[in-house]
């Protein structure tokens, strides 16, 4: 009997010590994962399908400039332009200049909502409700990490550790849910002052 008994706990030991081997390696994978914006000279971009709709929102930084671009299904344009160097701006509806200060500045910042800008301890909480596994998803090695809980998905890039797609559901008035399709464009040094 102590011999069972024994294997028994030897059994669980080494079944709580693949557990834990497992929730850091997936806290290590979430925390690697970056928004792309920690970068001097960068292109981001997002596009976002939604039903029978689609947005883009593009964003080009560099040195303290910053030009944001927001287009939708319904041929309206929205351009932002920021000089944080002089503290200058400017917005464009449509091509009119908007001098309207309740107006905000659009925030693209791409950013993955259960990964990107959490600390090693939200990673640690979060390991425990995503699985996470590899898959290519449009053309690159991703890891796919799948919420549980609410069946979000987000594939990151595993080389550079960026955002590729993701999968969110929204809820509808009418008790449906709507599926949100994320695609994320990230290119660096590419940015130059014309395009500002």
């Amino acid at each position: 009997m102590k011999k069972v008994i024994k294997i028994v706990v030897v059994l669980l030991i080494i079944f709580l010590l693949i557990f834990l081997l497992d929730i850091v390696r997936k806290a290590a994978i979430l925390q690697s994962c970056k928004d792309g914006t920690d970068s001097n000279n960068y292109y981001a971009k997002s596009i976002v399908y939604y039903g029978s709709g689609i947005s883009s929102l593009e964003k080009y930084y560099k040195d303290g400039r910053q030009m944001i671009k927001v287009t939708n299904t319904s041929d309206s344009e929205m351009v932002f332009y920021n000089d944080f160097t002089n503290n200058d701006s400017k917005l464009l509806v449509n091509g009119k200049s908007i001098t309207d200060d309740s107006v905000e500045e659009p925030n693209l910042t791409p950013k993955v909502s259960i990964i990107v800008g959490l600390d090693f301890w939200d990673n640690l909480a979060n390991s425990f409700v995503v699985d996470i596994s590899t898959e290519k998803c449009n053309g690159k090695d991703c890891y796919l990490i799948e919420n549980k809980l609410n069946g979000q998905k987000i594939w990151v890039e595993k080389e550079r550790k960026l955002p590729v797609r993701e999968i969110a559901g929204i809820a509808n008035h009418d008790g449906t849910v709507t599926n949100l399709v994320t695609d994320y464009i990230f290119s660096f040094d590419t940015v130059t002052d014309e395009d500002l």
